[in-house]
């Protein structure tokens, strides 16, 4: 998929369809929720295309927090205490008591690398209006953990066409020789000037 809310669209219409064959294997007949895509339906669709990021990328750490183990600490996120929150993988820290928002006090945490975060990171750089890094991270730290998120965001941001081309540096034209007038020695100082 080229963006983000495009995958998050059709994963939410899956997830619609799929939805429907388990009431109808279950015996209720009812029919299919028809017409365009709620955002609640965006939500779970998000939400479960987050879990299964996590899941490919954080599978050990899945593990050992389902175990009540510790994480790793080879793992890029043990040092964020992680923990596991409605399915997905969320930093836990300070911010508990706060009265921010749940997903700025308990970012999920997505991998540094992969499509997803590539997707998530060109969405956020396009609704800051093809922003610089800075305030593609700013977005983006509001909701998602991303360890090395700085060379993330840089990677996505550089491949950016129309910031390429809207910021390129302009060519500096190189200067002439001089005529051969301008170049003689033997007349006298203000000898052309028309006096």
């Amino acid at each position: 998929f080229s963006s983000f809310h495009k995958l998050q669209v059709n994963v939410a219409v899956f997830l619609r369809l799929q939805d429907y064959g388990r009431r109808r294997s279950g015996g209720t007949p009812t029919p299919p929720r028809t017409g365009r895509i709620g955002v609640d339906e965006l939500i779970r669709a998000r939400d479960c295309i987050i879990a299964t990021v996590q899941r490919c990328y954080f599978g050990d750490e899945f593990r050992d927090i389902t175990a009540g183990r510790n994480v790793s600490r080879n793992s890029p996120i043990w040092k964020y205490k992680p923990a596991i929150m409605s399915g997905i993988l969320r930093v836990t820290g300070r911010l508990a008591t706060s009265s921010f928002a749940f997903e700025w006090k308990h970012p999920a945490v997505l991998p540094s690398q992969g499509h997803v975060t590539e997707l998530l990171i060109g969405d956020a750089h396009i609704l800051r209006g093809h922003g610089t890094v800075q305030m593609v991270l700013c977005q983006l730290r509001q909701s998602y953990h991303i360890p090395r998120s700085k060379q993330a965001v840089k990677r996505v941001v550089d491949r950016c066409l129309n910031c390429k081309r809207f910021t390129q540096r302009l060519l500096q034209q190189e200067m002439a020789d001089l005529p051969l007038v301008r170049l003689e020695t033997h007349r006298p100082a203000f000898h052309n000037t028309g006096c």
